[in-house]
């Protein structure tokens, strides 16, 4: 017969065990964002592609060698070869036909005394390029397997045909992380790649109306003097239950709960794909991001609060254009996808709760990676 003390006895380690492993598990998972984030910072690696000859910036750089561009596009691009040259079409005609009102709007920004107050270099003193384009474009290919690197290249190349140096508003650049590394670790990598007294991030599918929507960041940015602007779909989310499907309405509502309990109530849409920062800000921000994939601008938010840089939020027009990458996976991908956003909530409370993530201001983001 079995003692039924040494059987209590193993009941309790089976328990234990269970329970070790449980909570070891939970740990590693919780964990997994920060350990991915200190992976990227240490083997970032990010090489420079070729683009045709009027798009480099070096053509122009001998003109007015101390200017920097007055705003910077920055868009993530993974396998986007059929989505992205119509959404550059958009933007390069928009800079053109535009040029002037946002040259002023930008210089608003910049007069602004709270957003001067952000910066690390006197705004009043700033040269502003005449002889050179004002605005640049700068694409991370985040690990593309497809052909959206000639894509782009192709669409320069033709473009290139019809626009004379005089008339060119916008150069290009080209960045290419060799791994595919996420959205947040795109976004990150060309913020801090750039020089610009502006940034604004636009996804590649080009579905917030570039026209109205950049004009009215660079507004509310200015007229709210923050170094921050948030496009927002808030407005639209009645209008878009009416076609969005059930599950897609639970898992949007469940992600707005965890939003609001793990990061901040401080912004309705915070995953909207438009965002503008000022160049100190975008340092600031970028400089302390450690999430690499769909939840970054989440922690964006959070570290927004810790270092009181204001957000203003701002709606935009907004439409829901094919080949999105979280409908690959179908409903399953989702819910995957949506999990792993929620892990990631938990880790940015977790690790700065806990301060085993420091805060750094922008002059200081040389200790960070």
């Amino acid at each position: 017969m079995t003692d039924p003390i040494l059987a209590i006895q193993l009941d309790y380690r089976v328990v234990f065990f269970i329970l070790f492993i449980t909570v070891s598990a939970g740990i590693v998972t919780i964990a997994w964002p920060a350990l991915q984030a200190k992976q990227f910072r240490r083997k970032c690696d990010v090489f420079e592609e070729d683009v045709p000859s009027l798009w480099r910036s070096d053509c122009h750089s001998s003109q007015q060698k101390n200017s920097r561009p007055l705003l910077s596009i920055i868009i993530p691009a993974y396998n986007e070869q059929s989505r992205l040259p119509s959404m550059l079409a958009s933007t390069l005609d928009h800079l053109n036909d535009a040029q002037h009102q946002l040259v002023g709007l930008c210089q608003d920004v910049l007069d602004s005394s709270h957003v001067e107050s952000h910066q690390t270099e006197n705004t009043s003193a700033t040269k502003l390029p005449t002889s050179v384009p004002p605005f640049e474009l700068i694409i991370i290919n985040d690990g593309s397997n497809d052909g959206t690197i000639s894509s782009i290249q192709n669409f320069l190349e033709n473009r290139q045909n019809s626009t004379s140096r005089s008339s060119l508003q916008a150069t290009v650049r080209i960045l290419t992380l060799r791994q595919n590394s996420g959205k947040g670790a795109a976004i990150r990598t060309g913020m801090l790649h750039s020089s610009a007294h502006v940034c604004l991030m636009a996804d590649a599918d080009g579905a917030t109306e570039i026209s109205t929507g950049l004009p009215k960041l660079l507004q509310a940015m200015a007229s709210e003097k923050t170094p921050v602007a948030f496009g927002s779909r808030a407005h639209l989310q009645q209008k878009s239950q009416a076609t969005r499907t059930a599950s897609r309405t639970i898992l949007m509502h469940g992600f707005h709960f965890f939003v609001k309990v793990l990061c901040s109530s401080r912004v309705q849409d915070t995953q909207c794909g438009f965002k503008l920062f000022t160049h100190a800000a975008a340092q600031s921000l970028f400089g302390n991001l450690h999430l690499t994939r769909w939840a970054f601008d989440t922690e964006l938010i959070v570290i927004a609060e810790r270092l009181h840089l204001g957000i203003a939020e701002v709606g935009v027009e907004w439409k829901e254009v094919e080949g999105s990458k979280l409908d690959d996976g179908g409903k399953l991908g989702l819910a995957i996808i949506s999990l792993g956003m929620l892990r990631d909530m938990l880790c940015v409370r977790v690790c700065y709760s806990l301060g085993f993530w420091a805060m750094y201001e922008s002059n200081d983001r040389r200790k960070l990676d």
